[in-house]
């Protein structure tokens, strides 16, 4: 009798430990999962004055953004720069933006898929990509103010134009993905980016500012990066993951501003 292949047909038998398949998917999605945690952590924190806190939420989003002033005071120092409240939330969502697409890219290896490797091909095609998306939004920047000049765009029209067109704007940044993927990830980011410009609160609109030229350039060069390294097929789903999170963090704190309590039913 083969005595090797006995021990191989048992050990198939043995089903696998769930502690160590825990462990195991933590390790393969760890950097991801920090990305979509802390990017709903600092949505959530971001729209605060939308919001009547309870305590706990109130804490959180206290101590977190003091993390990050604290953060980025200490990075940035070399710089000379004081990163006000603006900065500092392009900066986190960059960061988190970035690791996220990493995390969805060193998952996919561990687990063995079939991914797109990072050449000079897969560069090309993202930058062509995320040219005719800035291309597009130069255009719509350019042609409002003549549409509103002439009467055919109105107040009342703008946002709708504004949120199509940055819709429009996102799916042609990621056209050479999947469709199901561009098409998810497209609608994520629109809605998280409206969370982003919702959380122009006090501490904001106190602030200098930053030029928007800066911020555009943040934003765009995390963006991109993201883009090239993101496995599309994990990454869009990461992004509704991290909209889930501010959803489950928004309940939350209602079901806690409301003292809903649940008791148990009379013997």
């Amino acid at each position: 009798m083969d005595t090797n292949r006995v021990w191989a047909e048992a050990e198939e038998l043995v089903p696998a430990s769930p502690s160590l398949s825990i462990l195991g998917v933590l390790q393969r999605s760890a950097l991801s999962w920090i990305g979509v945690i802390g990017g709903a952590v600092t949505l959530f924190g971001n729209i605060d004055a939308w919001l009547s806190l309870a305590d706990w939420a109130s804490w959180l989003v206290v101590h977190w953004n003091g993390w990050l002033r604290s953060f980025w005071r200490a990075a940035l120092a070399l710089l000379g720069i004081e990163p006000e409240a603006p900065l500092r939330l392009d900066l986190t969502w960059s960061v988190f933006l970035i690791a996220t697409a990493l995390g969805s890219r060193i998952e996919a290896v561990r687990t063995g898929d079939t991914i797109r490797p990072l050449n000079l091909a897969a560069f090309l095609r993202s930058t062509a990509s995320f040219g005719c998306a800035l291309a597009g939004y130069a255009a719509v920047v350019l042609a409002t103010p003549r549409l509103v000049s002439h009467g055919i765009l109105t107040p009342e029209t703008q946002p709708y134009l504004a949120g199509i067109s940055l819709w429009a704007i996102l799916f042609v940044a990621v056209m050479h993905w999947p469709t199901t993927a561009a098409f998810g990830t497209a609608t994520a980011l629109e809605a998280i980016f409206l969370l982003m410009l919702a959380g122009i609160h006090t501490e904001v609109e106190a602030a200098d500012g930053i030029p928007m030229a800066l911020e555009l350039v943040i934003l765009g060069v995390s963006g991109f990066i993201t883009l090239w390294l993101a496995v599309p097929n994990r990454f869009h789903v990461r992004m509704w993951f991290m909209l889930f999170g501010v959803m489950l963090l928004l309940a939350l704190n209602e079901i806690s501003t409301l003292a809903i309590s649940i008791k148990a039913p009379p013997a």
